[in-house]
């Protein structure tokens, strides 16, 4: 089965494709979840598949000080830690017509996506 196949229609990445093919806006977090490290975790290829099945692009944002504020060992976030978010450049995603997105089109565009948030960071 092809990558491009593997979205069964009642799925959350079904609706994400049906919202971004409408120009409607998702909010995604490649990580998969909340870093209890404070560090930028592996991507997940969900976010790459997305903008290459739909041609949208990505805005990475990166969210700064979010550790310091609730640490993992913290039973509540501290008030008056600042946050700060930066919101980078549209990143596109683009692939010719006929190519089918394979393992590769994906590695690619994930690696893309986590450089961008990796240099805001």
């Amino acid at each position: 089965m092809r990558l491009n196949e593997t979205l069964a229609s009642g799925s959350s990445s079904a609706k994400a494709i049906d919202l971004l093919t409408r120009n409607k806006n998702v909010g995604l977090f490649p990580e998969g979840g909340v870093s209890r490290e404070g560090r930028l975790r592996d991507f997940r290829k969900g976010t790459a598949l997305l903008a290459l099945r739909t041609g949208r692009p990505i805005v990475p944002c990166a969210i700064l000080g979010t550790y310091a504020s609730f640490p993992r060992s913290a039973k509540f976030p501290k008030l008056f830690v600042p946050l700060k978010l930066k919101i980078g450049k549209p990143i596109y995603l683009l692939k010719e017509f006929s190519e089918s997105i394979d393992e590769m089109a994906l590695q690619k565009g994930t690696f893309r996506i986590r450089n961008a948030i990796k240099e805001m960071l």
